[in-house]
């Protein structure tokens, strides 16, 4: 039964909060309710109790189920303050159905769910219901389709979307804090696909995505954004030199004796680096100029790296 139908229940006289009750415990669609004033949790129906796995009583008050099972810091802070407005003097002491909200709900055996909540508030009996879809699979799909759309296929690490999207919410996030952006191309690639074939070319990608995987910060980011070209975002703290001791590093790493099939094969790596917002605050300018030391870099001999301007100081 939609919530909406309930409108119709509101001010009956002949209907009880123990009909309504009888009424819920029977729907397929987890349900609660708390009594307006004191926010005290006086029903769950069996939905309720098979999706979440709680029992009656495990929540005395709203503000517990709100604080113990609401994950997300900022959807505790939305539904709380949704919870407090219900006594707004500008709310009419009617019927009327709250906001929904897209919740991450912890359940009692540790699972994770995404529901929808709708609400509605029925004065005359004194009680806030809520209803919780499950949205889980759906936003599962979602998640899935946008790795699919971020991500590359043949080494897992982000594809040149997925680093625009990452670089959007570093930006959103701190757009104050300096990062430096390497543009990393490999050496004598070509000669692996040319020899053992591109299978052995896709396997050696894999090994040195393996290898920025493992060699860069918490925090650190790569994506490979076509061919046998990756990016690298190091943010602050990160000194120049420790820049450029982990481009060192990598080097190194990825000249390591790679066996593929019956023969063994030397890589190398020249980068290039520009640094944000010294050199440029948009994405796009930043990759051209590190493309541009980089090349450089591959003018001077193969393997190596370079700044497009060496910062004097350490970014942050």
């Amino acid at each position: 039964m939609p919530l909406h139908a309930i409108q119709s229940l509101d001010g009956e006289a002949a209907f009880s909060q123990a009909d309504l009750m009888a009424l819920l415990e029977s729907l397929p669609v987890p349900v609660s309710w708390a009594s307006l004033h004191e926010g005290r949790i006086l029903f769950m129906n069996r939905a309720f109790r098979e999706t979440f796995g709680y029992s009656p009583g495990h929540f005395a008050h709203v503000q517990d189920w709100i604080a113990g099972t609401y994950v997300n810091p900022q959807q505790r802070e939305t539904a709380c303050a949704l919870w407090r407005s219900l006594w707004d003097p500008l709310y009419p002491p009617r019927y009327h159905e709250t906001l929904n909200l897209e919740l991450d709900v912890l359940c009692a055996d540790g699972r994770v769910l995404t529901v929808l909540q709708q609400g509605i508030i029925l004065p005359q009996l004194n009680l806030a219901l809520a209803a919780f879809t499950d949205i889980s699979p759906a936003k599962q799909a979602e998640q899935a389709a946008l790795r699919f759309a971020q991500e590359d296929f043949l080494t897992r690490l982000a594809n040149r979307r997925g680093l625009r999207a990452h670089w959007a919410e570093r930006m959103a996030a701190a757009p104050r804090q300096p990062v430096a952006v390497a543009v990393l191309d490999l050496d004598n690639f070509k000669p692996i696909n040319d020899a053992a074939g591109h299978s052995a070319g896709d396997e050696a990608l894999r090994r040195v995505a393996e290898l920025l995987r493992a060699s860069l910060r918490p925090g650190d980011f790569a994506a490979r954004i076509g061919g046998d070209e990756f990016v690298l975002l190091l943010p602050a703290p990160c000194t120049p030199a420790q820049i450029d001791l982990l481009c060192h590093r990598l080097r190194l790493r990825i000249a390591h004796p790679l066996h593929l099939g019956n023969a063994c094969h030397i890589l190398d790596a020249s980068i290039g680096i520009s640094l944000y917002p010294q050199d440029a605050a948009d994405l796009d300018r930043l990759l051209q100029l590190a493309d541009v030391a980089l090349y450089r870099c591959k003018r001077e001999g193969k393997g190596g790296h370079a700044w497009h301007a060496r910062p004097e100081a350490a970014p942050g």
